[in-house]
């Protein structure tokens, strides 16, 4: 009634109005949503982060651990967490460490006697991994990429920056926004690392983070401009910029680490390498947008410095600093590159300076659980740890722990290829995964630490996979081709500009590494005269080098330069014999940066030359070779004696393999201990495996044959894995050990098979254990241990006797087993052999006044022992492996027949033994009763 009174004019200015009013109401819902749900998402932190409390993970509990030295824990004395100042704007003040208020124990090698078997978890390494979305300058969200209410979040951040109209706060809020996609990212990932669509809406967020981060690149030109016209805002944005990259790489490795572990092959594949190329992404813009903006190599050392400062964490934590550093400085200019070198040498210094405030003692243990702690691109470490050892005012401790930590970092490597091998196996993407953690070689340029770090893999890995080792030479020689295709300059000043840029390099570390990359290049060019002239004086230069350090420093200069790689010993020998025939040939010309050229220089001063050696004779000189050689031969027996773990000594014994004796002898001549500490740590090393071969299959050996010859064939790899492996042991000598080792196997095989046969009567045989008691066997033949090994010519074995184990008590029922584990004592040493263990003997005496033995009758009288707390013996003598425990130590072991077995009602009284006046090289035994099918 009332539109047709009013007419048609006033139909429509209702209907107008109507529609303004839905418009209003719509604008105040949109408003609410922005209010509720888009502006949480804009909220950034701008208030003081305090430090993350790092919690050390309680230790875990290893039943009965092996060791070979009681263990001591050394205390950081508890000290309040440092807080860091707000970081709105980047703190250009270096944050104190972090002082860890717990007791953090010594690593196996941390330069005390007393080591446990598994390097505690290293704090200082989890706190400087730790990375939060906090520390991104991110919220911790509670909505994520794969609920539907995030496209609000993302349409917010839009308008944000669409109505931001100032270069440097519009470049701030781009790299706001994307961090908050990588943090989101992350946290889908490690929620959701299984489900299909979450995986799917994660990589569409790494896909959003990589464009804010092309997007902000494309801002440099705007703030080029503010910064000409006197914006000091800018400069604050690129030490940020450079903070933040430092942190998305550590973030990087979080969701990396955890997708290895957790997530599924299938989906595996397609987040591994949107991970990649995100992270590639963001060093590369960074990289290109920081250097776009600032063209000044000191004012851009000044900003690298500022960020790497600027990073909270442990002691150790320029490591991971330099590590994304370096991953940045693939993609700067030439220019550049000088700016980082600076940054690198300031923070190795800073390093140097944090070591020397931790107590002496401490340090070397401290640093090598770190290194065996952190996580990372372990070529990377590889080479930080490559110019650790070369920079100044860094303590012995620390230089004599860098070969170790090289060592570690080459085994994680080899771990994780393995692993990348393992889960995807031989397709196409597996192939991919693996080039990824290779070193790169760019286009048109050459690393040297690369090159260095290749040659250190080389001498430090070896994989099982033959293809693995094909794969990995592959990449060696494709450096050594990129060195090479440096040489195919334009023109002669180009080529010598080129020339004197890598020769400087290369003699910055004269030490075998670089002596035997010198020798490969040598044997590529030796076809065209021009480059091998150019390669032969390179090598002069490095000569010359070396013989200026040698003069100047001889002591420091020789603790740089040795290592635990046996395979250097042949590089020192060939420098002496070099030397004693033409010394002329190690000294060179001073050169500069574009070539050689006479006059004052790095390498030889004007009055020391061949002819004018002011005292220091070529005959004098050979001495510091011989000093090398010894020094050398010790720190491999050193290093040898350090090693607890089982992996840890298959490494080490890939190095020995394959080499020419004279090196062994070598090394036998200038330390006296290497084959008894070998051979000892052999048998150590050995038992250890053997418990935890017990440990994994004491479990399913019960009634199933299939499964019992699957644990024996394990065992048997074990023993045979450190025949192959030994150094003083060639192949008659191997192939009577694998003899021996096979009959004895199998004998223990047959009496395992007869434990499992039912109880007939009549039947004598053990069986039928009821209610879960087993009996204990009078001689067991699953303690095998050679009773000589031939050497060449017939040679025995050094010190090479028997421990020989009673069965008779267990941790099975009806034994007391618990209480001999707790009450064992060793006598002391005498004449440098390990004695027997004690025998408890009945006493009145108290437990204190009796070293902890419980005194018992004499028609109880029996041998105490303790497993968890094994000693390695100081003498050559093998440690026969037990599962059960006790053992009696004979003299002078001589075989003799297993005797039938037959279940035990009385104490078991010691066997004796008599010497055999002919030993004999392999094991005699009566035959084995054969299980019956009945």
């Amino acid at each position: 009634m009332i539109f047709q009174t009013r007419g048609p004019a006033a139909v429509l200015k209702s209907v107008a109005i109507l529609n303004i009013f839905f418009y209003v109401l719509a604008g105040v819902i949109l408003l609410t949503a922005v209010f509720f749900i888009i502006k949480p998402a804009l909220a950034q932190s701008e208030v003081s982060v305090e430090v993350p409390t790092v919690e050390a993970p309680a230790p875990a509990v290893v039943s009965e651990p092996l060791v070979e030295i009681s263990p001591e824990s050394a205390s950081v004395s508890p000290e309040p967490p440092a807080v860091v100042a707000p970081e709105d704007r980047p703190v250009l003040v270096e944050p104190a460490p972090v002082e860890l208020p717990l007791n953090v124990p010594e690593s196996a090698s941390g330069g005390s006697d007393d080591a446990p078997e598994d390097r505690p978890i290293s704090v200082e390494a989890q706190m400087d991994a730790a990375v939060t979305a906090e520390d991104l300058g991110a919220n911790d969200a509670r909505i994520l990429p794969d609920s539907i209410f995030y496209g609000f979040k993302r349409f917010g951040r839009a308008v944000g920056e669409a109505f931001t109209f100032d270069p440097v706060e519009k470049a701030e809020l781009k790299l706001e926004h994307a961090n908050q996609e990588l943090a989101d990212a992350a946290k889908l990932i490690e929620q959701k690392f299984d489900d299909k669509e979450a995986l799917e809406a994660a990589a569409e967020s790494l896909e959003k983070f990589q464009d804010k981060i092309i997007d902000l690149r494309e801002s440099a030109e705007d703030l080029r401009d503010e910064q000409a016209g006197g914006d000091e805002k800018v400069g604050e944005f690129m030490t940020d910029v450079l903070d933040q990259q430092i942190k998305q790489q550590k973030m990087f490795e979080r969701i990396e680490s955890g997708m290895m572990d957790k997530m599924p092959p299938q989906f595996a594949e397609r987040m591994f390498e949107r991970i990649d190329d995100a992270r590639e992404a963001a060093a590369e813009n960074a990289a290109g947008m920081v250097t776009d903006v600032v063209q000044d190599a000191d004012s851009l050392a000044k900003h690298f410095d500022a960020a790497m400062r600027n990073q909270r964490g442990s002691e150790f934590k320029d490591i991971k600093n330099l590590e994304a550093l370096k991953r940045v400085e693939r993609f700067v200019p030439e220019f550049a590159k000088d700016a980082i070198r600076q940054a690198q040498d300031n923070a190795f210094k800073r390093f140097g300076e944090r070591m020397a405030k931790i107590p002496e003692g401490k340090r070397g243990g401290k640093f090598e659980n770190y290194v065996d702690g952190i996580n990372g691109d372990e070529l990377r470490h590889m080479e930080i740890f490559d110019q650790l050892e070369n920079a100044s005012d860094l303590p012995p401790e620390i230089i004599e722990k860098i070969e170790a930590a090289k060592d570690i970092a080459a085994r994680r490597w080899q771990e994780k290829i393995e692993r990348v091998d393992e889960k995807f196996g031989g397709a196409e993407f597996g192939q991919r995964a693996r080039g990824r953690y290779l070193p790169s070689f760019n286009e048109g340029e050459v690393d040297v630490g690369q090159l260095r770090v290749m040659e250190e893999i080389r001498k430090r890995v070896k994989f099982d996979d033959v293809g693995l080792n094909q794969e990995i030479e592959k990449q060696r020689e494709k450096g050594i081709e990129k060195f090479k295709e440096r040489f195919n300059q334009p023109d002669d000043q180009a080529l010598a500009d080129e020339f004197g840029r890598l020769s400087k390099q290369m003699a910055e570390r004269p030490d075998p590494t670089t002596f035997q990359l010198i020798s490969a290049l040598e044997e590529k060019v030796k076809a065209d005269p021009q480059k091998r002239e150019f390669l032969e004086q390179m090598e002069r230069a490095v000569k010359a080098e070396f013989m200026e350090q040698a003069r100047k420093e001889p002591d420091r200069f020789l603790n740089r330069i040795v290592s635990n790689n046996p395979e250097d010993i042949e590089v020192f020998n060939g420098l002496k014999e070099e030397f004693r025939n033409n010394p002329e040939q190690f000294f060179a010309e001073p050169f500069e940066v574009n070539g050689f050229k006479p006059g004052a220089g790095k390498f030889i001063p004007p009055e020391f030359g061949p002819d004018e050696m002011n005292g220091f004779q070529p005959t004098s000189f050979n001495g510091f070779f011989d000093r090398a050689i010894q020094k050398q031969s010790e720190v491999i027996t050193e290093r040898l004696g350090e090693i607890q773990d089982p992996e840890e000594f298959e490494q080490f014994g890939k190095k020995l393999y394959g080499m020419r004796p004279e090196i062994m002898d070598t090394i036998n001549r200038n330390s006296q201990d290497f084959r008894r500490t070998f051979e000892r740590k052999q048998d150590f090393i050995q038992k250890v495996e053997l418990r935890n071969w017990e440990e994994q299959t004491q479990g399913f050996m019960g009634n199933e044959p299939e499964r019992l010859e699957e644990a024996m064939r394990e065992k048997k790899e074990i023993f045979n894995k450190h025949i192959e492996f030994d150094p003083f042991c060639d192949e008659s000598c191997q192939g009577n050990e694998r003899l021996q080792v096979d009959n004895r196997l199998q004998q223990e095989f047959q009496e395992r098979r007869m434990e499992q046969k039912p109880f007939e009567p009549g039947n004598n045989q053990p069986g039928n254990f009821e209610a879960g008691e087993r009996m204990n066997i009078k001689e067991p033949v699953n303690n095998f241990s050679p009773n000589e090994r031939m050497m060449k010519e017939g040679e025995p074995r050094e010190n090479f006797e028997r421990f020989e184990f009673d069965e008779r008590f267990d941790d099975r029922k009806g034994t007391d087993n618990f209480e001999a584990k707790e009450n064992f004592q060793e006598q002391p040493q005498q004449n440098g052999f390990a004695p027997k263990p004690m025998m408890q003997q009945p006493s009145p005496a108290s437990a204190s006044q009796n070293s902890g033995f419980k005194p018992q009758p004499a028609n109880e009288f029996r041998p105490e022992f303790q497993i968890n707390q094994v000693k390695e013996p100081t003498t050559a003598q093998p440690i026969s492996n037990n599962m059960n425990g006790g053992f009696e130590q004979k003299e002078i072991f001589s075989p003799q027949p297993i005797q039938p077995m037959q279940k035990i009602e009385q104490p078991i009284s010691f066997p004796n033994s008599e010497p055999s006046p002919t030993p004999s090289p392999s094991f005699e035994s009566a035959p084995m009763p054969q299980p019956t099918n009945n």
